[in-house]
């Protein structure tokens, strides 16, 4: 969906990157606010969400290539002057990851709420609140396994315990390994790539972070080690 005001003039064009399980609907709560900047929005559905075709998704990693195809198409939109990235929470991984492997020429972008390693994402998915078809709860599922799997790799990373009792380092390892594989398997990605933080000094566009004060399920220290890491 592309909104813009009617007129002759270029405008700077925001695209918006939607959050983990949500679609591009969700660029409405920002419309009010960017279009009377005076810049036209652009919301996408990452693969595996909204309208888009696919039951996976990679919490940033490919979605970065629907980015820059959308930076692709606004280049050739004669009502484009610059062009600004706003992302929500894995949207806002996927812009890291996108100006990274591209080196997209983004005149800034808003960073809202980007986890920095997944292995230490806190697993508190909800799947009771996947509203939709039995496809959609089954990608939220998916979600929801996903993260799970790395919550438990990074305690065992970091402790060799689960959930308070010790195991063996080599018993730990083989676990980790087996949850790699088991996110490999189904989305095509490692644990390890899933790490914005690693990518973040290879952005270059102005960036602004923001992050909820209410956020249960990203700390601050996500936000804290990107912006450390950023440029």
């Amino acid at each position: 969906s592309h909104w813009a005001v009617d007129d002759a003039a270029k405008r700077p064009c925001v695209i918006f990157c939607h959050a983990n399980s949500a679609s591009r609907v969700q660029a409405v709560h920002y419309l009010a606010l960017l279009l009377s900047l005076g810049c036209s929005v652009l919301a996408l559905d990452f693969a595996g969400a909204g309208l888009s075709e696919g039951d996976v998704v990679t919490l940033g990693f490919r979605e970065a290539d629907d980015i820059a195809a959308a930076v692709q198409f606004l280049r050739g939109d004669a009502r484009v002057s610059r062009i600004a990235g706003w992302g929500s929470s894995a949207g806002a991984a996927a812009l890291l990851f996108c100006m990274a492997k591209y080196d997209a020429a983004l005149a800034c972008c808003v960073l809202d709420g980007s986890y920095a390693d997944v292995r230490q994402v806190a697993a508190c998915v909800e799947i009771n609140q996947c509203v939709g078809c039995e496809d959609d709860a089954m990608i939220q599922h998916e979600h929801a396994v996903n993260l799970i799997s790395a919550q438990v790799a990074a305690e065992l990373a970091e402790r060799s315990t689960v959930g308070g009792f010790s195991a063996p380092w080599p018993v730990a390892q083989a676990v980790i390994a087996l949850l790699d594989a088991s996110v490999r398997e189904r989305a095509g990605v490692t644990l390890d790539e899933l790490r914005p933080v690693a990518r973040a000094p290879l952005c270059r566009a102005p960036a602004l972070f923001l992050r909820a004060t209410g956020d249960a399920l990203l700390g601050a220290q996500h936000t804290e080690a990107l912006a450390r890491a950023y440029g």
